[in-house]
């Protein structure tokens, strides 16, 4: 399943709450996790993440990464939200837009709207879910301007919802006085553990992609 959705047109950004603070109270509950075994363990939530031969991950510090690190700390997508761990293939020389992604855990109650789906199967449940996620994630380096498609598929008891964008970015170039301009592949695919939205987002260049779509990190049931 895969249909456009556009951003609708924003005249004001999220605005920050004067009486916020730097960290959402749920989330700054939320533990770094461990990493054993080729397996991410997080006691927040009720899935656990393997990484797949060949891939590798490391663990991000609290604080350290921000989801939209333009914004503010007290914006909610960077204040109701934390980055938990990176995976990238071992093999893979280092640039900009590799092939990486970033797992981030967020609390739903800053962003009202539609809940999260129980299945994919139901559309409209996907498409105003979708909305809500869009919204709540415009201006963010991972919705631009132009909208995104959505989709998503059900594995085992859980659902996962995808928003697909593409966009052009300028990389610094020392032959090119004006960079390097990069077409770039942007995936988020969110799925809801424990009332927490588990968020895996890339970032990456069109040779990268190949390298995305095939391999990565499986998730799993906690038993």
């Amino acid at each position: 399943m895969r249909t456009v959705l556009a951003v609708l047109t924003l005249s004001l950004l999220a605005l920050p709450n004067p009486q916020s603070t730097s960290s959402d109270a749920r989330i700054a509950k939320v533990p770094d996790g461990t990493i054993a075994q080729n397996t991410y363990l997080n006691d927040a939530l009720e899935i656990s993440f393997r990484i797949q031969d060949g891939w590798t991950a490391a663990l991000i510090p609290a604080s350290s990464a921000q989801f939209a690190p333009e914004r503010s700390v007290d914006d909610p997508v960077n204040r109701c939200s934390r980055a938990l761990f990176s995976s990238e293939p071992i093999h893979t020389p280092s640039k900009p837009f590799g092939p990486k992604v970033t797992y981030f855990v967020f609390n739903p109650e800053c962003f009202p709207g539609a809940p999260f789906p129980r299945s994919t199967k139901d559309r409209a449940a996907v498409a105003a879910f979708a909305r809500r996620v869009v919204h709540a994630f415009a201006h963010t380096p991972y919705i631009p301007p132009g909208g995104a498609d959505f989709g998503g598929f059900d594995a085992g008891r859980r659902a996962f919802v995808t928003l697909t964008a593409e966009k052009s970015v300028a990389v610094p170039n020392n032959d090119r006085a004006q960079g390097e301009i990069v077409h770039v592949n942007i995936l988020v695919t969110l799925t809801e553990s424990n009332s927490y939205w588990v968020v895996m987002a890339e970032m990456v260049d069109d040779a990268s992609k190949t390298i995305m779509q095939a391999g990565g990190v499986g998730v799993s049931e906690r038993h």
